[in-house]
C-alpha cells in the first residue's frame, strides 16, 4: 500500500493515519504468543493483511507487510500487540 502511494503519489489518510507525520516503515507490529487468544479482530482491521492466523490460533505478523500503522493495537482485546523498532534483534533472527 506505502509502495503504491508513493508511486502515485497519494498520501494515505485513515483512522487517525497520517502518512506525511509517521515514522511508518521505522515500526513493525509484534504479537505476543502467550496473550494472543486468537480472536482475528486484528487480522480483520489490518489494511494490509500483515496479520496471520486462524480463529482460535495464535496470530503472527508478516514483516514484510506490516505498515505500523498500529490499527491492530486498539482492536486487541488482550493487549497483546505492541510497535517495535524495524531495526530490533527480535525480528532479524
Amino acid at each position: 500500500m506505502i509502495e503504491l502511494s508513493l508511486l502515485f503519489n497519494i498520501v494515505l489518510k485513515y483512522m487517525g493515519y497520517n502518512q506525511e507525520k509517521s515514522s511508518l516503515l521505522n515500526h513493525i507490529a509484534c504479537i505476543s504468543e502467550e496473550y494472543c487468544i486468537g480472536c482475528t479482530k486484528c487480522s480483520k482491521i489490518c489494511p494490509t493483511k500483515a496479520i496471520i492466523g486462524a480463529k482460535h490460533t495464535i496470530h503472527t505478523v508478516l514483516k514484510d507487510f506490516c505498515i505500523g500503522c498500529g490499527l491492530c493495537i486498539s482492536s486487541c482485546p488482550t493487549n497483546c500487540i505492541n510497535l517495535l523498532e524495524n531495526n530490533s534483534s527480535r525480528f532479524n533472527q
